[in-house]
C-alpha cells in the first residue's frame, strides 16, 4: 500500500512537472510572437512610407527621366474610387 501511495504520488509530480514545463514554453513562444508581431508592425510602416514616397509625382518624375523616358503632356487627373 505505501509503495502504490509513493508511486502515485511520483506519478502525479512528473504530470505536474511536465504541465508546468509546457506552460513556461507557450508563455515563452507567445512572448516571441508578440516581438515578431511588433517588427513585422514597424516593417509595415516603413514600407508605407517608402510606397507614399514612391508614389509621388515628383519622385516618378525623377525616376522616369534617370531612365531616359520624357513628358507625353499634360497632367492627368484620375479620381479615387
Amino acid at each position: 500500500m505505501v509503495m502504490a501511495i509513493i508511486i502515485s504520488g511520483f506519478v502525479l509530480g512528473l504530470i505536474h512537472l511536465t504541465q508546468t514545463l509546457q506552460a513556461g514554453a507557450v508563455e515563452h513562444e507567445l512572448v516571441r510572437l508578440q516581438a515578431e508581431r511588433l517588427q513585422l508592425e514597424r516593417d509595415i510602416q516603413t514600407l508605407g512610407g517608402t510606397v507614399i514616397r514612391w508614389g509621388s509625382e515628383p519622385q516618378v518624375v525623377d525616376w522616369a527621366q534617370q531612365n531616359g523616358l520624357d513628358r507625353l503632356g499634360g497632367t492627368i487627373r484620375v479620381p479615387a474610387p
